[in-house]
């Protein structure tokens, strides 16, 4: 085989090195590159020569003064071969400025350089592109009539934010997994408060009871009752293990007893349920839930409560036509709306132990914002009634969707993209952003 190089090379625009350039002629020449760091190159004698040598010889390359004669007399050859040349110096390289060869100061500037005239290749190629036929399949089947469905009020919290991940966790199983935790995991800590809670309704029913025993015996109670939860979880820990079931302990104690000390001062009220099971049918899909506690009120109505061992529990989530905390909203269907004259979230939280929620008038529960159809949360209401109706109705629509296999991405992705675990399997654009560290929430409510 011989190597050879063909005689011409016909191309309508050759990138070539100035060597190589050396003797051809073009109709037009541009050479770039031309700034003080590399025209004249710097000196590049050869290593295994002697220096003074290359220099006696004129080697070119051999000192500074042989480079800039040689870079001088390419460049004069290359403006020579042919009839227009341009010579560019780039203003910068990455973020340090440039400045012009000395051998470019004394030749003429351009004030501007004429663009091409012709269409762009790319944006040519885009113009032809063919039509493309969109279809986006945001469905699965449908459910049977009335079928019982898992997910529960966890079902109509992800339908209201995301269907698509509503589907995906309880109809396809992709639920995350559970990160490593430094203590007693968020998921637990709730389970162990409304355990305690649980136990201590269990045995004092009355508010009259809570209010007749001392405070003294009230601390032994809840240390006994809170000592009886953790027993199963210090038979199984280590030595740091027990140590942090100390700590959470003393925390749950304390949150217990203030949330106690909330129902010691509200009006008087017997605890009719607490952690009641039901299969509750809401728009045609029946779904089972645990109501965590139901009071009988002084005046026969009902007051249902939710305990949330996160500070973020806030009873606007209630009100949009997409309920975002669609709990207590299913807890006030199951019992029937017209007994229900207030609902609560009951926070065990640090520095923020209390009721939050609505009641239908400040007697009923006193802690609670009676419902007022003048002011903002209740203005579109005329009364409490059909508030619990407006609640009944969004609960309905958000089961049927979800019955109906309806898998849409979120309809409003800026909170439900921010906090979710499938953007690896997510259309959402929304869904690649880093999520941001928010404090985690109880999720056993």
């Amino acid at each position: 085989m011989t190597a050879f190089e063909p005689q011409e090379i016909a191309a309508p625009l050759l990138v070539i090195d100035p060597d190589t350039a050396l003797g051809m002629h073009f109709d037009a020449i541009w050479v770039c590159g031309l700034d003080a760091a590399r025209w004249p190159p710097p000196a590049n004698p050869d290593p295994f020569l002697p220096r003074e040598w290359q220099a006696r010889q004129g080697v070119p390359g051999a000192t500074a003064e042989l480079s800039e004669r040689q870079a001088r007399r390419t460049l004069q050859r290359l403006l020579a071969s042919a009839a227009t040349a341009l010579c560019s110096v780039p203003r910068f390289e990455d973020e340090a400025p440039l400045l012009p060869s000395a051998l470019v100061a004394e030749l003429p500037r351009l004030a501007a350089v004429s663009l091409w005239p012709g269409t762009q290749a790319s944006l040519a190629q885009f113009e032809a592109r063919p039509a493309l036929d969109t279809l986006i399949d945001g469905s699965l089947p449908a459910f049977a009539p009335h079928e019982i469905v898992k997910g529960g009020a966890r079902l109509l919290e992800l339908q209201g934010a995301c269907p698509f991940r509503a589907a995906v966790e309880l109809r396809l199983g992709g639920v995350e997994l559970e990160h490593p935790a430094a203590g007693i995991a968020a998921t637990e800590r709730g389970r162990l408060a409304h355990a305690v809670l649980q136990a201590f309704w269990h045995k004092v029913r009355k508010q009259s009871a809570l209010l007749a025993i001392t405070a003294e015996q009230r601390v032994a109670l809840v240390h006994t009752l809170v000592q009886s939860v953790l027993a199963p979880l210090r038979a199984a820990a280590d030595a740091v293990g027990i140590r942090l079931l100390d700590l959470e302990e003393r925390w749950l104690e304390a949150r217990v007893l203030e949330l106690l000390q909330r129902d010691a001062e509200r009006a008087p009220f017997t605890v009719e349920l607490v952690e009641e099971s039901r299969v509750v049918d809401v728009g045609g899909v029946q779904t089972r839930i645990v109501l965590d506690r139901v009071d009988r009120l002084a005046d026969g109505t009902i007051a249902v409560i939710d305990y949330k061992t996160g500070a973020s529990a806030r009873p606007a989530a209630w009100m949009g036509e997409r309920p975002e905390l669609p709990q207590l909203p299913l807890y006030v269907r199951a019992i029937g709306q017209e007994q229900v004259s207030a609902v609560a979230f009951g926070v065990v939280c640090t520095g923020s132990t209390e009721y939050r929620g609505f009641a239908r008038d400040g007697e009923v529960f006193p802690q609670l914002k009676p419902f007022d159809a003048a002011s903002g949360p209740f203005k579109d209401y005329a009364n409490w009634g059909e508030l619990l109706q407006a609640w009944s109705r969004r609960l309905e629509m958000l089961a049927r969707e979800h019955a109906q296999g309806d898998a849409r991405l979120a309809p409003n992705p800026t909170r439900a993209c921010r906090y979710c675990h499938l953007a690896g399997v997510c259309r959402s654009a929304q869904a690649l952003l880093e999520p941001e560290d928010e404090e985690g929430d109880d999720a056993a409510g």
